[in-house]
């Protein structure tokens, strides 16, 4: 989890330009020396740096591809999980409302790491609040 330390010292300072700056750069670097772990958490991070900046197509993007190299190198399955969760909500935000809550809850129900379902949680609960916000009036 520490993607959310890394976004969130960047994002914490306000330092949006420089840190997605850093990010990519690092994510290159990493992907050019096969450092995967490293190329995933600059991906997980730049993604909640676009998101937090409501660039959520760009946000979308990096958590593909930092979901991707965790299924693949079949890391840190409850850190899987919950990018997988913030990837649906980065959908919702960007207008995908073609989701279903069920799958969410469980992929949630899988995460076994106690930070990893509060995270979780949180996110299924902002979704929620996202989707109810876009439903019309009967």
């Amino acid at each position: 989890f520490c993607k959310n330390e890394i976004s969130g010292i960047i994002n914490g300072k306000g330092l949006f330009k420089e840190g997605k700056k850093n990010l990519l750069k690092g994510i290159d670097l990493s992907k050019k020396i096969n450092l995967l772990m490293f190329e995933m958490t600059g991906h997980l991070a730049i993604a909640e740096t676009f998101f937090l900046l409501k660039e959520y197509q760009k946000s979308i993007e990096h958590y593909v591809r930092g979901v991707t190299i965790l299924k693949n190198e079949s890391y840190m399955p409850s850190l899987l999980r919950c990018s997988e969760i913030d990837l649906i909500k980065s959908r919702v935000m960007n207008n995908d409302m073609d989701i279903d809550i069920d799958s969410i809850c469980q992929i949630a129900n899988k995460i076994k790491l106690k930070i990893g379902m509060g995270k979780a949680s949180h996110s299924i609960c902002e979704i929620l609040l996202i989707i109810d916000n876009h439903i019309p009036e009967a």
